[in-house]
């Protein structure tokens, strides 16, 4: 008899060139995507943190103008900065160097402060007529006035609604970014 040979062949052990190759590419092509949505979260992120910190804005000065019992306004005077002053000439510290309403606010001037790298590239369109709150907490203006928040390379775009006459604030967003007249806001909150 003749004894059977088996045949077995040799374990392997590791993986080929090309396995690991594979595995590389799949792996840069996640990691791309992932990059890529979290620049844009990012961004999304800075313009919903700027029009938090316009609406807070405009609930100090509100507060300020009912605290005083004056009218105070608020004016942009580039993308990111504005100024805060009292508008009312017959109170007492009208023209005194007491105004009441920029007292809060580094002495009327400032900015809104998002961090050294967001609010250089930060773009606000506000309208070119001040935001006046009364005493009573409402506004002055005759017209709802708008302010949109955008960043460039950003397809979100953040929306303030001051509503006149109540000063209702309202904030919103809009997917199209290209034209801050062209489409409507969706509003989904109002302070």
């Amino acid at each position: 008899m003749v004894p059977l040979i088996r045949l077995t062949q040799p374990s392997r052990r590791g993986f080929s060139l090309v396995e690991l190759m594979i595995t590389a590419a799949i792996i840069g092509l996640f990691s791309a995507i992932v990059v890529g949505s979290m620049a844009e979260t990012r961004r999304r992120a800075t313009t919903r943190l700027a029009a938090q910190e316009l609406v807070g804005l405009f609930d100090s000065v509100r507060r300020a103008a009912m605290a005083s019992n004056i009218q105070c306004s608020i004016n942009f005077s580039g993308p990111t900065s504005f100024s805060v002053t009292e508008t009312d000439s017959s109170s007492p510290t009208a023209g005194h160097g007491g105004d009441l309403c920029a007292r809060a606010f580094a002495g009327g001037r400032a900015s809104l402060d998002l961090g050294p790298s967001s609010s250089s590239t930060l773009h606000i369109v506000a309208p070119a007529t001040a935001l006046i709150f009364n005493h009573i907490g409402t506004v002055v203006n005759a017209e709802t006035q708008f302010y949109y928040l955008s960043l460039p390379d950003s397809s979100l775009e953040r929306c303030v609604a001051v509503t006149a006459p109540v000063g209702l604030v309202r904030l919103g967003q809009r997917l199209s970014a290209s034209d801050t007249n062209a489409a409507a806001c969706d509003y989904v909150a109002g302070y």
